[in-house]
């Protein structure tokens, strides 16, 4: 999908493909979308073995998620991919199980991985994005003086937010509060 930090902020930023299917994604579930956040470009994790060629490769084995294309991608690296739930793994490079995993990066490799692992192979192999959303129902369920907090900012308050459905409570020009809120977070 990317492969520098260019496409990255052309993929991740305002318009493009990733905010563009998270808004749809988003209003289908009466959600407002605010954007995604790019965690981090993952990377390879090994235990000690710096590995830079496939015939380096061939034989290790490298913990994956159940997805096809980290196994593919491990595959084609020249590793013998083993499926293991993220929480285990740690623990799976620390006994042996695996020698490294693929789909975390630098803040993972030191809080979950420096204790077992010594070496992070930058290979930029999948963005970890999160995706900040909030729930349009409950922002409308809110008391008052909640409410008031975050609408301050807006100079709007809280009878005018929104109500079932995302109307605005007031039903002053019939304005959505969905539309409101990309009224208010169009520079993001």
């Amino acid at each position: 999908m990317v492969s520098n930090w260019d496409q990255v902020r052309r993929v991740f930023s305002k318009g493009g493909i990733i905010t563009e299917l998270g808004e749809k994604w988003a209003e289908e579930k009466d959600l407002y979308y605010l954007g995604p956040w790019l965690n981090n470009l993952a990377s390879l994790g090994m235990k000690e073995k710096v590995v830079t060629t496939e015939a380096e490769a061939k034989g290790l084995k490298i913990r994956v998620p159940p997805i096809d294309t980290y196994r593919c991608f491990v595959e084609k690296m020249g590793f013998s991919p083993v499926t293991i739930p993220w929480a285990e793994a740690p623990t799976a490079v620390a006994t042996g199980l695996v020698d490294g995993w693929v789909g975390s990066g630098a803040v993972y490799m030191y809080d979950l991985f420096r204790d077992v692992a010594k070496v992070m192979i930058v290979t930029y192999d999948s963005p970890e994005t999160w995706h900040v959303t909030f729930n349009l129902k409950k922002m409308a369920e809110t008391p008052g003086s909640l409410s008031d907090h975050h609408y301050r900012g807006s100079g709007k308050s809280h009878q005018q937010a929104p109500g079932p459905g995302g109307k605005r409570r007031t039903g002053q020009s019939g304005q959505t509060y969905r539309n409101w809120m990309a009224d208010r977070h169009s520079d993001r």
